[in-house]
C-alpha cells in the first residue's frame, strides 16, 4: 500500500507539472493575430503582430522583470564581542555609573564576579563582568566608558553569519512546507477513513506512516528554529566583557615615547615604588606590633630559661669538677705517705 501511495503521489505531481508547463506554453505562445489597445482612441483592435517584433516585445519585458539593474543589498548578519580591561581610582561611584549607563543603552548584565586583588601589593577590589548590549548602541556604550575611566586594553571581534542564518531560514521555510503538506495529507487519509472509501488496516498504517514522518520534520524545525533564535539574540545583542580594577594610580598605556619622557615616566614610576614599598613597610609594621611584641616577650622568655638552664649546667659541672680534683689530691696524698 505505501508503495501504491507513493506512485500515486509521483503521478499527480508530474500531472501538475505538466498541466501548469502546458498552461504557461500556451499563454506565451505567439499568434497571427493580436489583440491591440489603442489608447489615443480608446479602443481595441486585431492586427497582424510579426514573430520577430514578438520575441523582442517578450525580450524586452523578461530583462525588465528578471534581470532588475539594480542588486537587492543583502543585511550582514554580525556577532560583535568586546573586551575592555579598565582602571578606576572611584570604584564604588564608577560601578553605579556603569549600571546605569547599562540600562540607558537597553542592555542587562548577564554575569558579575566581585573579588579582592593584590595591585601593586595594595589589596584593592576586582570585578569581572559580562554585558548585553544592543549592537546599534554598541559604539556609544563603550565610547562612555572610556570617558570615565581608564581603558588599559581593548580588543574587538566580529564574526559575520550572514551564510548559516541565511542557510537556516532557508532550511525553515523547507520544513514549514513539508509540514503543511503533510498536515494536508493526514486530513485528506483522516476523510477517506471516515468515509469508508479505503480499507481500514491500510489508511491505519499509511496515517501513521504520516504521522511518524510529521513528528520527524517538527522536531528538526523545533531545531532549526531553536538555533535562529540564539543567531538572532546574538546579533541583537552585542556581549561585552569588562574587567576592572581599583587602583591608587593609573597605568599609561602602552605608546611611542621620546628618549626623555620615557626616561621620565619609568623614573616617575620607580620613585612612586619606592614610596609605595616604605608605606607598605610602614603599614606593615603598625599593624603587626601586637604580634611582634607578643613573640618578643615569648622570646624573651625562652631566653631566661635557656640562660638559667646554662648556669644550672655550669654550677653542676664546676662542682663535679671541684668533687674529682679532691678525690684525685687525696688518692696522690696517700701514696706519698
Amino acid at each position: 500500500m505505501k508503495r501504491t501511495l507513493s506512485l500515486l503521489l509521483v503521478l499527480v505531481t508530474m500531472l501538475a507539472l505538466l498541466t501548469s508547463c502546458g498552461a504557461s506554453k500556451d499563454a506565451v505562445a505567439p499568434t497571427d493575430r493580436d489583440y491591440l489597445y489603442n489608447s489615443a482612441a480608446g479602443e481595441g483592435y486585431y492586427a497582424e503582430v510579426s514573430k520577430p517584433m514578438y520575441d523582442a516585445a517578450m525580450t524586452e519585458a523578461v530583462f525588465d522583470t528578471a534581470y532588475p539593474t539594480e542588486t537587492p543589498k543583502i543585511e550582514r548578519k554580525q556577532i560583535k564581542n568586546v573586551l575592555l580591561r579598565l582602571q578606576t581610582k572611584e570604584y564604588d561611584s564608577f560601578m553605579e555609573s556603569l549600571s546605569a549607563s547599562v540600562s540607558h543603552f537597553g542592555g542587562y548584565i548577564s554575569m558579575q564576579r566581585e573579588s579582592g586583588n593584590s595591585y601593586n601589593e595594595i589589596s584593592n577590589r576586582y570585578c569581572s563582568m559580562e554585558v548585553k548590549i544592543p549592537a546599534e548602541n554598541l559604539n556609544d556604550f563603550l565610547n562612555g566608558v572610556s570617558d570615565v575611566c581608564n581603558v588599559t586594553y581593548r580588543h574587538e571581534s566580529i564574526t559575520d553569519v550572514t551564510e548559516p542564518y541565511i542557510d537556516i531560514e532557508s532550511r525553515i521555510e523547507v520544513l514549514k512546507a513539508e509540514e503543511s503538506s503533510l498536515l494536508s495529507m493526514l486530513e485528506s487519509s483522516q476523510k477517506h477513513l471516515d468515509d469508508g472509501k479505503m480499507n481500514y488496516s491500510e489508511i491505519i498504517d499509511t496515517m501513521m506512516y504520516i504521522k511518524d514522518k510529521l513528528l520527524s520534520v517538527q522536531s528538526d524545525l523545533a531545531s532549526y528554529e531553536a538555533q535562529l533564535k540564539s543567531l538572532a539574540s546574538r546579533v541583537a545583542y552585542s556581549t561585552v566583557t569588562l574587567e576592572i580594577n581599583e587602583v591608587e594610580r593609573f597605568v599609561a598605556v602602552e605608546k611611542k615615547l621620546g628618549l626623555w619622557d620615557e626616561i621620565g615616566e619609568k623614573l616617575s614610576d620607580n620613585l612612586y615604588y619606592i614610596g609605595e614599598g616604605f608605606r607598605n613597610f610602614f603599614v606593615w609594621l603598625v599593624t603587626s606590633l601586637p604580634y611582634i611584641l607578643i613573640w618578643a616577650v615569648v622570646i624573651a622568655l625562652i631566653f631566661l630559661v635557656l640562660r638559667k638552664v646554662l648556669k644550672y649546667i655550669d654550677k653542676k659541672d664546676s662542682v663535679l669538677k671541684q668533687s674529682k680534683n679532691e678525690k684525685k689530691d687525696g688518692e696522690d696524698g696517700n701514696k706519698t705517705e
